[in-house]
């Protein structure tokens, strides 16, 4: 991106494309008509149990969904080199994942995920218009794949039929 990366600081670039930070939903009126049914059921809810904090919470979680839609995803950059992957600003060796694992429905899910190593959370990388098959044949090179994963991460899932 802004920054020039020169190949002798992690080997030869092997393969870069640039990625949404995030997928924007196209939300209709009735999304948020039903969110705000949502909200309001569960505000009631908190007030007649009594628990504050966790209308507040319901308020906080809302706002944030409603406020997240107005600004637009970053774009990052997913470069692999011989020698790891760096992921927006952060770098990795190859040594520090585990393993990486492809799900690939298009037109929906065009997915990467690399798990790592310790207690980092696993990274999901919107492929865009990457070749899965060239992907994976790189990726093989380095890592283990997991191929116990033929779906998206539950959580991905939910977000993108949620819309959130």
């Amino acid at each position: 991106m802004a920054e020039e990366i020169k190949k002798d600081d992690y080997g030869k670039i092997l393969l870069s494309w640039v990625f949404p930070e995030y997928i924007k939903h196209q939300r209709t009126a009735g999304w948020y008509a039903g969110a705000v049914v949502l909200v309001a059921g569960l505000l009631l809810y908190a007030v007649w149990t009594s628990n504050f904090l966790f209308a507040v919470m319901i308020v906080v979680v809302f706002m944030t969904i409603i406020f997240h839609n107005f600004g637009e995803p970053d774009e990052l950059e997913c470069i692999i080199f011989e020698d790891g992957v760096r992921i927006g600003s952060k770098y990795h060796l190859w040594s520090d994942i585990k393993r990486f694992w492809i799900i690939y429905q298009p037109p929906e899910v065009k997915t990467l995920y690399f798990n790592f190593k310790g207690l980092a959370p696993t990274v999901s990388i919107d492929l865009c218009d990457q070749n899965p098959v060239q992907m994976r044949e790189i990726l093989l090179r380095y890592l283990k794949e997991d191929l116990g994963h033929d779906r998206e991460l539950a959580g991905d899932e939910l977000s993108r039929w949620l819309k959130i």
